[in-house]
């Protein structure tokens, strides 16, 4: 005789028993299927390409989950200063003793709007979970308007971009050179007349 195997409780119905015999029909039932979410591989903070994270993982189960993301330059501090009580995760990075500049800084928050709804955001990305795409689009859409930051307009030498690779995530990244890398017109010399 087959005895059933154990399961960790998951808050819904209990696994359908394991048959005495292969030949026997396996018993017909209505009730919902249980879903088993595994949060070991899942990052606590952080809202990666591959996988939600925990938090949203754990509100959501095997139920319906849709994304909508957006890249660009947020205002955490406007966020959390609108928003704190609704933040629901979040890391605070402190200044080191030696800093010249002893600013604190937010980053990676997870904000909860309902059981289903949810809004992860850094410095560079705005990301919306919730049971609709129309929804997850809904709050990155509120978010991007009223928490957009301008990129400050501070004479430059010039950008180049860097490419990252960061797991499955190929991204680019800004550097910004100093004005003092400007070459002068007399630096480069006369055009060559040939």
């Amino acid at each position: 005789m087959l005895k059933a195997p154990e399961y960790p409780q998951t808050g819904t119905t209990p696994p359908p028993q394991v048959a005495e015999s292969p030949h026997q029909p396996q018993p017909q039932t209505t009730s919902p299927a249980s879903v088993i979410c595994n949060l070991d591989g899942s990052r606590t903070f952080w809202e990666d390409t591959n996988q939600p994270h925990a938090p949203v993982l754990a509100a959501f189960g095997g139920d319906r989950l849709h994304s909508c993301r957006l890249y660009g330059s947020w205002d955490l501090d406007k966020m959390v200063s609108e928003h704190g009580d609704l933040l629901f995760r979040s890391i605070r990075k402190l200044p080191a003793k030696e800093a010249k500049e002893p600013t604190k800084i937010w980053d990676d928050l997870t904000f909860k709007f309902g059981p289903k709804s949810f809004v992860y955001a850094d410095k560079d990305r705005i990301v919306g979970f919730a049971i609709t795409p129309n929804e997850a689009e809904q709050l990155v859409a509120e978010f991007a308007r009223k928490f957009h930051k301008p990129k400050p307009t501070v004479e430059t030498g010039g950008t180049f971009y860097l490419i990252q690779y960061d797991a499955d995530l190929v991204r680019t990244r800004e550097v910004t050179l100093s004005p003092s890398t400007r070459l002068k017109p007399e630096a480069i010399g006369p055009p060559c007349r040939w």
